[in-house]
């Protein structure tokens, strides 16, 4: 895809530190608290992800060969051939990477990190973000785990579902499934009035009583809120964008 045309030019031209869109970043992946500069991670025990990746300088031996590969090899149908089956291939044949260990023998100047690095929950099981579950659940775990450093959300898997930052009453939960949740919340959203946080389909919306009166979220007293997991980690590392975006709404 074109998308993965313009990751391996940008690293190729600039160097640095790329992130797709849907990244959390949970802990600095920047010198001094992070010690390397040309990084990647595996994503499942076949391929490393291309979704969080670090090169120390412009002209890198790795965009480039990237780039050769896809002057030649160039396939928009197969998902991921441009980008992780692409990445992994190279770092196999030019670093001795072989999956599902991370270590590179032959580039000891790159560095391939466990999944837990970047993608520590993966692609299979994306639903795990979105599955209301109490707030010390998965969403605790994901941000005292010292090894996670980004959190990478599949958005192209994930970008349906309606995200409650302030959590989802117990007794829904209770009544409906989240399937049946979601698809009513998608019919009932252009009701809501604004005094409320809610993410649907990545835009912030600001709302108040939802679901014919059903569902409260704006009760910090009730021990029954439960939390997408995904919702408890963006109110803890962007809450002053969330502060932000409720300004501006």
């Amino acid at each position: 895809s074109g998308s993965s045309y313009r990751r391996w030019l940008i690293l190729y031209r600039y160097g640095g530190i790329y992130l797709d869109l849907d990244s959390l970043s949970v802990r600095p992946i920047t010198p001094p608290q992070f010690p390397y500069l040309n990084f990647g991670g595996l994503e499942s025990n076949q391929w490393v992800g291309a979704g969080v990746l670090g090169v120390s300088s412009p002209h890198h031996w790795l965009p480039q060969a990237c780039l050769h590969s896809l002057a030649n090899n160039f396939d928009p149908s197969e998902w991921g051939s441009n980008g992780p089956k692409l990445l992994t291939r190279i770092l196999s044949e030019r670093c001795g990477l072989q999956v599902p260990h991370p270590a590179t023998p032959l580039c000891d100047q790159y560095k391939v990190l466990d999944t837990q690095a970047f993608y520590p929950i993966p692609w299979w099981a994306h639903y795990r973000y979105m599955e209301p579950v109490q707030h010390e659940s998965l969403s605790a775990k994901l941000l005292s785990d010292p090894n996670v450093r980004i959190i990478h959300v599949w958005q192209h898997l994930t970008k349906d579902t309606s995200i409650f930052l302030n959590g989802i009453h117990k007794k829904v939960l209770d009544e409906d499934n989240s399937q049946v949740l979601d698809r009513r919340m998608s019919t009932v959203l252009k009701e809501l009035t604004r005094d409320e946080y809610v993410i649907y389909s990545g835009v912030y919306v600001r709302n108040t009583k939802i679901l014919n009166q059903k569902m409260v979220l704006n009760d910090p007293q009730d021990t029954n809120l439960f939390f997408q997991p995904i919702a408890a980690i963006v109110k803890e590392v962007c809450s002053v964008t969330v502060s932000i975006i409720g300004e501006i709404l």
